[in-house]
Order: structure tokens, then sequence, then C-alpha cells
């Protein structure tokens, strides 16, 4: 018998405890929310690549004022989400930027993004199909990506900023 209150008496204190976890200041995450919201509109409105830049620098600095503001875990994890929208859309815009780049030169087809040592991670993370190309006058190989990949890249953040709204409706 007395197992059985010491166990009830746990039980208790463990229900007790997750039910009074600290809610998120959803107040902390305005800035960064209206930041993310912004970049997001933007792709849809055709944005050009300098005014992304800006409204992406924009997002970073809010992502880090949060990283000295957070306080609970939950709080924690939701600035998490809002770092990995971040890095998604840094993703996109570092393909949007050797798009531009490599666009003029001949080598690349057009339709492709010539794939450098930077982006790498990204076809891994992303898991973006690629193509073999062979530079003709060195022979030296070289790998290429769908200009669509970027449109992947933004999708990926478009569904991380719907686990962010769920995150935020948890608290309801």
């Amino acid at each position: 018998m007395r197992l059985k209150s010491i166990f009830f008496v746990w039980l208790c204190i463990i229900l007790i405890s997750g039910a009074c976890s600290p809610k998120i200041d959803k107040n902390k995450f305005q800035n960064a929310d209206r930041a993310a919201r912004a970049l997001q509109r933007s792709i849809g409105a055709g944005v050009k690549y300098q005014d992304f830049g800006e409204l992406l620098q924009g997002l970073s600095d809010e992502v880090m004022v949060l990283e000295d503001t957070v306080k609970s875990k939950r709080e924690r994890e939701l600035a998490d989400e809002y770092f990995s929208l971040l890095k998604m859309y840094e993703d996109g815009l570092l393909l949007w930027r050797y798009e531009k780049e490599f666009s003029g030169h001949n080598f690349v087809p057009p339709g492709r993004i010539y794939v450098g040592q930077d982006l790498e991670p990204i076809v891994t993370k992303y898991r973006l199909k690629t193509e073999s190309h062979v530079f003709g006058p060195t022979r030296q190989s070289w790998k290429s990506i769908s200009e669509d990949s970027i449109r992947t890249v933004w999708y990926n953040a478009g569904e991380q900023l719907k686990r962010i709204d769920t995150l935020l409706k948890e608290e309801v």
C-alpha cells in the first residue's frame, strides 16, 4: 500500500510540473515572425535579389535577438525553429546567387545552376537531383541542379513556417 501512495504522489508531481511549464511569451517572437512572413510574402511577390537579401538580414537580426531573450525550454524550441527557417532562406539565397552568377557562363546550360563547393551541403540537405556534365576544353566534370531547386527550398521554408504556426497555436 505504501508503494502505491509513493507512486501516486510522484505521478501527481510530474503531472503538475508539466501543466505548470512556462508558456511562450509570444511578444518576444513578434519581430522575428513579422520578418519571416515578410520574406515569405516577398517570394510570392517576385522580390528582387537585393531586396530579399535585405529582408533576410532583418530576420537574421531578429533571430539573434531571440538567442539572448528566450528563457524557457518551449521558447528555446520555438527560437530554434526560427533559426532553422533562417537557414532555409539563406540556402535559397545562396542558390539564387549561384543562378545569377553562373547564368552568363556559356558552359552552364539554360535552366541549370552550377553546383559549386558551397552548394554541395544544400544539394544533400534538400536531396536535390543533380545532373553531371563535362567541361569540354579541360574534360573536367561538374554537376548542376535545376533552377527550380530554389522553389524546393522556398517550399521547405513555407513548411517550416507552418511548423512555427503550429507551435504558436499550441500556446493558445
